[in-house]
């Protein structure tokens, strides 16, 4: 998605609900970061902080040293007392939209169920409607009276539920991806086919394509294709009517000596050795 140019600015508000200075913080905001230079390297937060990835990349580092790659349309979570660190490539495309809680509220928001601890990147996506509603929600808290920001505290929870939601569906749509892709797999793992050209049918690029379908089944879209012929040809080698040679054509090989140690790699026999010990 091409955001506007009028985003690229940094605009931040800061706020306190109730009488202690010390709780009930609430901040959001527009950052605009121009270098890797404003990355921020192993910190450690008071605060639980939701950040979404409007524009630009960068990288994700866990208190337990995991990486994720920051990409538009992320939300990454700085967890209140998790060391953590956020890189941001030397760019200057790098824009944010951060929403800021006190950590004691987060701590009874997790407590309902709110928040996963351990989950620090989501995937929402990126809309217009979802611009719209980071700026409305900065809007409020710039604007809204002491007395009001009770209110305008709900809004952020508002904020953060819709997030979740739009993690849920981008999920649930990759999910269902994944599923015909895996249904195309099976239609042409036999043929002599480009994977990429299969890949091609779902309107997706192979790179990102290949990342989520490995998130869902653990393995390369490859590797899915290789399993299923080494599957069949299990099946296929009971019937002695069936030489070496035919088999190996009809699983899509053009050499039968690839496929007998393509097999043997997977099983740990040769194609006849397999047939012998059924």
């Amino acid at each position: 998605m091409n955001i506007p140019d009028n985003y690229f600015k940094t605009t931040t508000v800061f706020r306190r609900i109730g009488n202690n200075e010390a709780k009930g913080m609430l901040s959001c905001g527009f950052i605009h970061k121009k270098s890797s230079a404003e990355s921020n390297n192993n910190v450690i937060s008071d605060c639980y902080t939701g950040v979404l990835v409007i524009n630009g990349s960068g990288q994700f580092i866990a208190p337990d040293g995991s990486k994720t790659e920051l990409v538009q349309g992320c939300f990454f979570q700085r967890i209140p007392g998790r060391q953590h660190s956020t890189l941001v490539n030397d760019d200057g495309q790098w824009l944010e939209f951060f929403l800021s809680l006190d950590q004691d509220i987060y701590r009874e928001l997790c407590l309902l169920n709110m928040f996963n601890p351990n989950e620090y990147v989501l995937h929402p996506g990126v809309t217009i409607g979802l611009l719209e509603l980071c700026e409305n929600y900065l809007s409020s808290l710039q604007k809204t009276p002491y007395f009001e920001l009770p209110y305008v505290f709900s809004r952020a929870l508002d904020f953060l539920y819709t997030i979740h939601i739009y993690d849920r569906k981008q999920q649930e749509e990759k999910h269902e991806l994944i599923d015909e892709a895996i249904e195309l797999l099976n239609q042409y793992a036999l043929e002599r086919v480009n994977i990429r050209v299969i890949i091609n049918k779902l309107g997706l690029g192979y790179e990102n394509f290949r990342k989520i379908f490995k998130e869902r089944t653990g393995i390369s879209p490859l590797q899915y294709i290789i399993n299923y012929r080494i599957n069949t040809a299990k099946s296929l080698l009971t019937d002695d009517k069936l030489s070496i040679n035919e088999i190996a054509a009809c699983l899509g090989y053009n050499d039968v000596f690839f496929f007998s140690n393509q097999f043997k790699k997977y099983t740990g026999y040769t194609p006849n050795a397999f047939r012998k010990r059924i």
